[in-house]
């Protein structure tokens, strides 16, 4: 029964060393970066997406509008630029 409870108590603090990096993680703020393509239009959109995910998250975001065509907001994404843009 020791050697049961041993193991359970082993298991049960090995699980949680396992998740506190991920714990830790998750209180620091994480800034996204919102594109918005070339006009107006866009850059409404990419300041309205700023708004929504700063009011319901804990997240920052920073809009770098009239970034460019699709190929060019494509691009950026794939390379980590850029986190978002609406289209």
């Amino acid at each position: 029964l020791r050697t049961i409870f041993s193991g359970f108590a082993l298991v049960t603090i090995l699980l949680g060393l396992s998740y506190s990096p991920a714990l830790l993680a998750q209180k620091e703020k994480e800034n996204l970066v919102i594109a918005g393509k070339l006009g107006p239009e866009p850059e409404i959109l990419a300041n309205m997406y700023k708004l929504l995910i700063e009011e319901n998250t804990s997240m920052t975001a920073t809009v770098k509008p009239n970034f460019g065509k699709t190929s060019f907001l494509y691009e950026a994404l794939k390379k980590g630029d850029i986190d978002i843009y609406p289209e």
